[in-house]
């Protein structure tokens, strides 16, 4: 009898046990992959204005007006020299003292150098004036996922393809990445069937690189284990669990950018708009672009993602 209850005892413990594993195996092993760079962060106030490159040459687009306006026949600060001993028409003594003439060679020498001051004070205000501008409010940032068919699963080959790559870290490498990605995003835009969008607009650098840092904490963090990770510091992996035994249904790709205004001038709210969005996101420049994450969800070209899923990690993502 006491033989009997200890089995049954002994039974009973380990039914729990596997009640309690089998939703950790359940749940086990969907994996993600992101890229991000910040490689345009940190030079707004310096050479990364094509204004400041322009300054150089003395023929720039954004300073031609102000050359013409402070030539010597402008509106520049001028000195007159009058006098018969100086005019052109002077009938005076031919044995006039040559201390005139040199006064006269130093009053345009000094002339010159006011003009010259004058203009390079102008310049360097209207410099100040676009870097203070930037670091106010000429900054944006840009988030879109979208939830693909997961018949797309060459889409997730190619995102782990391109994080191999390691080209994150650098503003040409960023701006590459993310061109990327975006063409690769409209390539499928047949099996486009959800999408989340959201920009701010009119915010400085440093509120910038706040809500990049929010926004791709928050979509590394809606998957179980982050299999490829590649940024400044390379491409990391981490081999997790896999889990078979449910029917998938999509493919998740979020790209976030940081930029320099002007905006994306779309906001999406079926395919076409969306590609719209994709396209112009995907030309940001690197010397436009501050920074950027790229996550895509799952990372297997094995794995997609259930209903279940989608409503438990992307519950934000509407019927596009």
């Amino acid at each position: 009898m006491r033989r009997t209850s200890t089995r049954v005892a002994s039974l009973l413990a380990g039914a729990m046990l596997v009640c309690c594993l089998l939703p950790s195996v359940a749940e086990a092993g969907r994996g993600g992959g992101s890229m991000g760079g910040r490689g345009g962060f940190g030079r707004s106030s310096g050479g990364g204005f094509s204004s400041s490159r322009s300054s150089g040459g003395g023929s720039g687009g954004s300073y031609r007006g102000g050359y013409r306006s402070y030539g010597f026949g402008g509106g520049g600060p001028m000195i007159c020299i009058g006098g018969p001993s100086y005019g052109p028409a002077s009938t005076g003594s031919s044995n006039e003292s040559p201390l005139s003439g040199i006064v006269l060679v130093l009053l345009l020498g000094v002339t010159a150098f006011i003009v010259y001051k004058t203009i390079q004070a102008r310049r360097q205000l209207k410099q100040a004036g676009q870097a203070e501008a930037l670091g106010e409010g000429g900054c944006a940032v840009a988030r879109l996922s979208v939830a693909f068919m997961a018949t797309e699963s060459q889409l997730q080959r190619d995102l782990n393809a391109l994080a191999e790559s390691g080209k994150a870290g650098t503003p040409e490498g960023d701006a590459f990445i993310v061109r990327e990605v975006c063409v690769m995003m409209a390539r499928s835009q047949n099996a486009m069937v959800r999408y989340a969008w959201q920009q701010d607009v009119g915010i400085s650098e440093s509120r910038a690189r706040s809500l990049l840092e929010q926004y791709g904490s928050d979509l590394r963090s809606r998957f179980e284990d982050e299999e490829v990770r590649a940024d400044e510091g390379g491409v990391r992996h981490k081999v997790g669990d896999r889990d078979d035994s449910q029917v998938g249904e999509f493919v998740v790709v979020s790209v976030v950018v940081a930029f320099r205004t002007p905006a994306i001038s779309v906001t999406p709210k079926d395919v076409e708009s969306t590609v719209q969005a994709i396209r112009q996101i995907g030309a940001i420049g690197p010397e436009r672009l501050l920074g950027m994450e790229v996550v895509w969800d799952p990372v297997s070209p094995e794995e997609t993602l259930t209903s279940k899923d989608m409503d438990r990690s992307y519950s934000d993502l509407m019927p596009i």
